[in-house]
């Protein structure tokens, strides 16, 4: 972080590439919040790319910020990316675990919608929402979805 705001402050240009390494450390160093602050920091100077978002949404997902998640994944949408994996999962599990329903099963869906294969740990976080819920249909729904 000290080499972000010392590159800056001295007019250092720096790639993606650069703040992804100093998103990474942050995440692994359990800073979630940090590397949300650096990310929108980093919007101004440089456009993120898969592994920016990738990094973000793992963040998000450790601090619970579901608002922030969606608006990441919507920032990728608009810039053209395309989600894959481990972007579904992330978010996915974001809203599974702050009880956003709706919008869980949304991207649920879009993601089975563009062929992207989910990881059954991202069934099993479905099912368990939906039926913390009272929502049996639901959960016969993504079951059913995970056995084809």
């Amino acid at each position: 972080i000290a080499i972000l705001k010392a590159a800056t402050t001295s007019g250092v240009s720096m790639g993606v590439s650069l703040y992804n390494s100093v998103l990474t450390s942050c995440l692994n160093a359990g800073k979630w919040l940090t590397v949300i602050e650096h990310y929108d920091a980093m919007l101004g100077v440089v456009a993120p790319d898969k592994s920016t978002v990738q990094v973000v949404l793992k963040a998000c997902e450790k601090g619970g910020d579901t608002e922030k998640a969606l608006k990441v994944v919507g920032a990728a949408g608009k810039a053209g990316m395309a989600l894959d994996r481990s972007m579904f999962t992330s978010v996915i599990m974001v809203c599974s675990g702050s009880q956003h329903i709706e919008k869980a099963g949304e991207l649920f869906e879009s993601a089975l919608k563009t062929g992207v294969e989910l990881e059954g740990s991202l069934y099993e976080a479905l099912l368990k929402l939906y039926s913390s819920n009272n929502l049996s249909d639901k959960c016969i729904e993504v079951y059913q979805k995970f056995r084809t």
